[in-house]
């Protein structure tokens, strides 16, 4: 009887018309172990094949366990999670000395106390949906603080007193410094089916969007300093509210 049982797949290469190929050198797995019923009875046994490391940029940020400090252990680069109650950060769980960790804010419901394991932060980071802080972890078990990044910080600006501003070639937009009342009545040169996100900016004359024309939104919109929101184009050219702060 056989225990464990192993199907493998090999690619290979092809040969193009004018001489020259294109090679896939590897080898996959595409049936590995014992067939289980159930999931409970799955152990170390019989399943000889694991993974235990993602493979992935920095830049991209793996969920965190909702309601809990964020674990690195396996990747840098963690989200939090919307937490059913607003959550202090106390500690990044498996973070190695030397190593840097990003923590992308989820939602706004998250903070970090300048106390404690991050006593070195430069002040207490109450972050935006969409900011991040890089740390490191020193020796004492302390982290330091590398950077803070604000979501709206990468964002192209809007020119000021802007009605119909072109989204051409960008996604993410903050709001000019208006010189007068100004309200967005188009985003030119959208494409449909990209999400654009315009965060606003200062108070005085602040942009506005309402809840008309080419815009379908739960309420009209100011965007004040803090504010943003996200918009999707549709086939039938109009923009659709997908989500504000």
């Amino acid at each position: 009887m056989i225990d464990t049982l192993i199907i493998t797949k090999a690619s290979d290469g092809c040969r193009k018309p004018n001489g020259g190929s294109n090679w896939k050198e590897s080898i996959q797995a595409e049936a590995v172990g014992r067939k289980y019923l159930s999931k409970t009875d799955v152990d170390g046994e019989n399943q000889l094949i694991w993974c235990n490391q993602y493979d992935l940029p920095a830049n991209f940020f793996l969920p965190a366990d909702k309601d809990k400090n964020p674990s690195v252990a396996l990747h840098n680069s963690v989200e939090t999670a919307v937490n059913s109650a607003p959550l202090a950060i106390t500690d990044i769980e498996d973070a190695k000395v030397g190593g840097m960790v990003n923590i992308k804010a989820g939602s706004a419901d998250v903070t970090i106390k300048k106390a404690d394991k991050f006593s070195l932060l430069t002040a207490d980071w109450t972050p935006a949906k969409g900011d991040i802080i890089t740390l490191m972890k020193r020796a004492d078990g302390k982290f330091v603080e590398i950077s803070r990044h604000t979501a709206a910080s990468d964002s192209y600006i809007f020119p000021a007193d802007a009605t119909t501003p072109s989204v051409k070639g960008a996604t993410t937009f903050i709001t000019g410094a208006n010189t007068k009342a100004t309200a967005i009545t188009d985003l030119e040169d959208a494409v449909t089916g990209i999400v654009y996100t315009i965060h606003g900016s200062g108070s005085d004359n602040a942009t506005t969007i309402a809840n008309s024309g080419k815009f379908v939104l739960t309420a009209a919109m100011t965007l004040s300093d803090g504010k943003l929101i996200r918009l999707v184009k549709a086939d039938d050219g109009k923009f659709y509210e997908v989500e504000r702060v």
